[in-house]
């Protein structure tokens, strides 16, 4: 499953491998370093809102070669005092009338909130274990790759029943600013969980809000198996404005 899986972003616009790992004190200093980085909107962000743009996608055969498009959603996702919420505008171009995105498939409501501040990584308290894979080289630029493995600690309620799971993945970061690029993630579910598989891939950009340059989530993947099928959630986050003047965050036209 993983070979089917994999991070594209991390394979296709990574190149120039350099194997020789830094010492053990400058992989200390950069991880606190990133670990700092990721969590600095916490709290810190003005409201916001913008449209998140979800292509849906299936694979009834669970082969993952054989996907087939869904639908197509655009809702306005609002970011109230830290708080993400939605408001389904258009499926296939359409008002939506009364729709369900979970009976019908994949939602991805809270992918956007869960990169924007990762505290199910970076927390101190959920004692992630990294370790240092390599360095590459994008657009010029020096990254370092470290893989992650999240004790299980996050309890998910399915039915009438909780589990607790964990994670494990991959990012790629620039070890000079902390800045995060990419991002890869598995969840390991526990025996009995409804998805087996559920795996997410973040691209973050550069973003302009009043001059300020920042780094946010501007695509995502969500891939997961629900018994024999595979669902995939091709996510972007475009035309994001402030609440509260008339500055403009702009990811760019989508794809």
């Amino acid at each position: 499953m993983r070979a089917i899986l994999l991070f594209p972003l991390l394979s296709s616009l990574l190149a120039g491998q350099d194997n020789v790992a830094p010492d053990a004190s400058e992989q200390r200093e950069t991880l606190a370093r990133i670990s700092e980085v990721a969590l600095r909107y916490q709290g810190q962000l003005p409201d916001f809102s913008c449209t998140q743009l979800t292509s849906r996608n299936r694979d009834d055969n669970g082969t993952g070669r054989q996907w087939k498009h869904q639908d197509t959603l655009e809702e306005t996702l609002s970011y109230l005092g830290g708080q993400t919420s939605f408001k389904l505008d258009k499926i296939n171009g359409k008002r939506p009338g009364w729709f369900s995105r979970f009976s019908s498939g994949l939602g991805s409501q809270g992918i956007f909130s869960a990169a924007l501040v990762p505290t199910h990584i970076f927390d101190t308290r959920v004692n992630t274990r990294f370790n240092w894979l390599r360095a590459e080289t994008l657009a010029g630029k020096r990254l370092y790759v470290f893989s992650y493995d999240v004790p299980p600690f996050l309890t998910l309620r399915q039915d009438s029943k909780d589990f607790v799971v964990g994670f494990h993945g991959v990012f790629a970061a620039d070890p000079a600013t902390g800045l995060i690029l990419t991002r890869h993630q598995e969840m390991d579910s526990p025996p009995g969980y409804r998805y087996p598989v559920y795996v997410t891939d973040i691209e973050y950009g550069s973003v302009n809000l009043s001059g300020q340059e920042m780094f946010l989530p501007v695509k995502a993947t969500e891939t997961v198996r629900d018994g024999k099928r595979l669902l995939r959630n091709d996510v972007q986050f475009v035309n994001c404005r402030k609440f509260s003047a008339d500055s403009t965050i702009q990811f760019g036209e989508p794809k």
